[in-house]
């Protein structure tokens, strides 16, 4: 698409990066990347806002530049094992067993000087220079998160047109408890349906919840499905031989994800595998305690399950491409990217008839109702019975449809928007 000039578009980096990356993080980051690769548009990555003589202003940075400064994963400082911990370790048990006394600090000493010897000296990093702007200069300000400060901010008084992402309603779909903080989601969710030009959604399903959980919305609203890295599952390779069957899961421990249903199927999925190996393999961080326990200690009764917590992006593909089958099982969803990465590692879906699912997986899944776990265990058994050329024949189909979901025809689709916005306000300024 051709535009008159170049567009000026700000955006939040407040979910661009995150310790442990997920859904929201990872649909922000591959659109942002993406839009700054584009030719007729800049973007400025937009910090805190102050007051300049009256005008609401803006730090700035170039946002290709501020990516590059922040990668996707921030670690965890305060877990990480670095290499003057692990001197430190060998330095202690080294004095310790010549008979040192109070060995630490002598130790710490050491390391830290070999440390220094060892690691050569990086280059200084010279951050992006900070500039600031006014809303009056933006064409349009792109925001991923509902969450996000900039919907308190009077924007509007600036010519200046809003675009939010709204990724789902589950807050007040499913209760989650008071973690899930629902009265918060409502005032943040229900602040942006007010103050932005135009919500894109995940999904249609989305769209339906956003229109009726906030009717204000209507008339604003537009469908951009999300994409995923197809390359890099397609090309996945297994991290081991199988054995026996292995049924892959993804989620945290929150109740929408269900691993409760899962854990639950368990033995209805053994039943129908008498005398071989039925291994589950949980992926996603678990929680402490584990509210869960008792479920995953009846379901151990009848397969062994695997937990894997945390895995990298690199992993992934591997782990899900060692599997069978793969189950997501959610309560309710917003759209569904780890259907789109299973389906194009080449293993059989099974997921729930609810929500957005039907809609992400169309006709390449095994469908089952999300709160009944011998339903979940009639579809994983389904998938764990196809012949092998049964599964072939699935697979190459669903793989080709989860083809069309990328993150490119995402940024096409948000860079359209952009330009849409940008004419509507030059109108208006006319």
């Amino acid at each position: 698409m051709k535009h008159d000039r170049e567009l000026t578009v700000g955006v939040p980096i407040g979910c661009l990066h995150e310790t442990h990356p997920r859904g929201v993080i990872r649909m922000a980051r591959a659109v942002a990347e993406r839009l700054t690769a584009r030719a007729g548009l800049r973007l400025l990555a937009l910090g805190e806002p102050s007051f300049a003589a009256g005008e609401l202003v803006c730090e700035c940075r170039d946002l290709a530049d501020w990516l590059g400064e922040y990668p996707l994963r921030r670690e965890e400082r305060a877990s990480a094992e670095t290499p003057l911990r692990r001197a430190v370790g060998v330095g202690r048990r080294v004095l310790g067993a010549v008979g040192l006394k109070r060995p630490g600090k002598l130790a710490y000493r050491l390391a830290r000087g070999a440390v220094r010897m060892a690691k050569p000296i990086p280059p200084a990093v010279v951050p992006a220079p900070i500039d600031f702007v006014s809303p009056r200069e933006l064409d349009a300000v792109l925001s991923f998160e509902c969450y996000d400060p900039i919907w308190q901010w009077p924007l509007e008084s600036y010519g200046c047109r809003t675009i939010g992402v709204f990724h789902d309603a589950i807050p007040l779909r499913i209760d989650e408890g008071r973690e899930a903080r629902p009265e918060e989601y409502l005032r943040a969710a229900g602040l942006m349906a007010l103050r932005a030009g135009v919500v894109s959604c995940d999904s249609e399903s989305t769209r339906t919840d956003l229109e009726a959980f906030f009717p204000v919305a209507r008339g604003k609203t537009r469908v951009i499905h999300l994409g995923h890295d197809a390359d890099r599952f397609r090309d996945a390779t297994p991290r081991r031989p199988r054995r026996g069957k292995r049924i892959a899961r993804i989620g945290d421990i929150e109740p929408r994800k269900n691993q409760a249903g899962v854990l639950r199927a368990a033995k209805y999925i053994a039943a129908a595998h008498p005398g071989e190996r039925v291994t589950l393999v949980l992926i996603g961080r678990p929680r402490t305690p584990d509210p869960l326990a008792f479920l995953a200690r009846e379901a151990g009764a009848t397969v062994s399950i695997e937990r894997t917590g945390y895995v990298d992006d690199e992993l992934l593909p591997a782990l899900l491409a060692a599997c069978d089958c793969f189950v997501y099982p959610s309560l309710w969803e917003g759209f569904g990217i780890p259907v789109l990465e299973a389906m194009s590692a080449g293993i059989p879906v099974v997921c729930s008839d609810t929500s957005s699912l039907p809609e992400v997986a169309g006709p390449h899944a095994f469908y089952c109702d999300p709160h009944e776990p011998r339903s979940i265990a009639r579809a994983v058994n389904r998938a764990l019975a196809l012949s092998t050329t049964e599964r072939a024949t699935r697979t190459t189909a669903a793989r080709e449809w989860a083809a069309r979901f990328t993150w490119d025809a995402t940024a096409d689709r948000f860079h359209e928007l952009l330009a849409e916005a940008a004419a509507t306000a030059r109108r208006a300024a006319a």
